[in-house]
């Protein structure tokens, strides 16, 4: 939605659904549920509230400076979980999105996390359909703003990019832009089923995602690198986070979530072409 058409009667109703599902069960944290002010005209622009308190302004993590702002309402069983209100494909679009908060913990240590970071995936797909079926702008939109986009139409060459997502929405979003640069797509959810379909002699790239279920991103980059029959297909890690270098070996790039087309489409040139130079990259 253009950063015009949000008002606070949008803030209003995401917080509100966002809290009925995320207190939805009992937990240790039921009886911290946030309790959120709002303050100014139900037609008051919301990014004048946004970029005050209680909100974070998060942009400063978006290599292509677009905005996002976090405001940390938990669930009852994980306080940390932040309703984001980001910018994304072009400038002055702003969706709603969940930040499940995933890459704060090594959560392989203890199952407890492990339950946590399953039981906050679920809660992201369901306040982002309650959102959806609100009409409220989420991931999902972004498909119908892929259509009105500037981007060059390209004829197909003959490549194929897996896009690896659990993200429906921005699964779907990647998918057409790459097929209108001309590329063929295959997709998986998550790092588990790129791992059973990538395969170097079908793929020319991976753009993958980090924070997935089951296998993440630099999980599933790590065990391709050791595979000597795919450790040179080129990945792109997709991640609103903080990527180690140390654990993405090369070929690979790293997509800032919030993104726009444009990075995405230099990353993917960037390392094609450093390939096509010296193909044992």
């Amino acid at each position: 939605m253009h950063i015009q058409d949000l008002t606070l009667q949008h803030l209003r109703r995401a917080v509100r659904l966002y809290v009925n599902e995320a207190y939805r069960a009992p937990g240790p944290f039921s009886g911290k549920q946030p309790r959120i002010e709002f303050e100014g005209a139900d037609d008051a622009r919301l990014m004048d509230y946004v970029t005050k308190a209680p909100f974070v302004d998060e942009s400063k993590r978006s290599a292509t400076g677009n905005r996002s702002f976090a405001l940390r309402l938990g669930n009852s069983q994980y306080p940390f979980m932040k309703l984001l209100i980001a910018e994304h494909l072009v400038q002055d679009e702003f969706f709603f999105s969940v930040d499940t908060h995933d890459q704060a913990f090594d959560l392989d240590v203890d199952p407890k996390f492990c339950q946590i970071r399953a039981g906050n995936r679920q809660l992201k797909a369901d306040i982002e359909a309650a959102w959806d079926g609100a009409n409220l702008p989420t991931t999902f939109h972004m498909r119908g703003l892929v259509d009105g986009l500037a981007i060059e139409r390209r004829p197909p060459n003959g490549l194929r990019i897996l896009v690896v997502d659990d993200d429906q929405g921005i699964q779907d979003t990647f998918a057409q832009l790459l097929v209108l640069r001309g590329f063929d797509v295959d997709r998986a959810n998550d790092g588990y089923e790129a791992l059973e379909l990538a395969d170097a002699t079908r793929h020319t790239a991976i753009l993958m995602d980090v924070e997935m279920p089951r296998v993440t991103g630099t999980e599933a980059l790590a065990e391709l690198r050791a595979d000597p029959a795919r450790a040179k297909v080129p990945v792109i890690l997709a991640s609103a986070g903080a990527v180690e270098a140390a654990i993405a070996a090369k070929p690979y790039a790293v997509l800032s979530k919030p993104f726009h087309a444009e990075e995405l489409f230099a990353h993917l040139d960037a390392l094609l072409a450093a390939r096509a130079i010296d193909p044992s990259r």
